[in-house]
């Protein structure tokens, strides 16, 4: 059965598709909706994804390991702190 996060996924791998945009822009659109959902629903979700989008997903959780800290920079320059939804990721990745 799919999850409604695993829903908010497939459109953003849709969107991205008809507009052209990289994994890495992909997989910050999924990272931001993230966030909404349960750790369940994310770590079901995260389990179907294609390998390429999943390895992106898993170097971002990797860079903040390193830093423990986690901020993106939108196409205006506003800084985003996500870093306490990274800390949620990466405690699912481990699992």
């Amino acid at each position: 059965m799919n999850s409604k996060f695993s829903d908010e996924i497939a459109q953003h791998i849709a969107d991205a598709k008809l507009l052209d945009l990289s994994t890495h822009d992909l997989v910050t659109s999924i990272l931001l909706s993230a966030g909404k959902y349960s750790d369940t629903e994310i770590e079901n979700a995260i389990d179907s994804l294609d390998l390429v989008i999943l390895n992106e997903i898993k170097d971002s959780v990797f860079n903040f390991r390193k830093t423990g800290e986690y901020h993106i920079i939108s196409s205006t320059g506003t800084s985003r702190d996500i870093s306490k939804l990274m800390a949620r990721l990466s405690v699912i990745l481990q699992n």
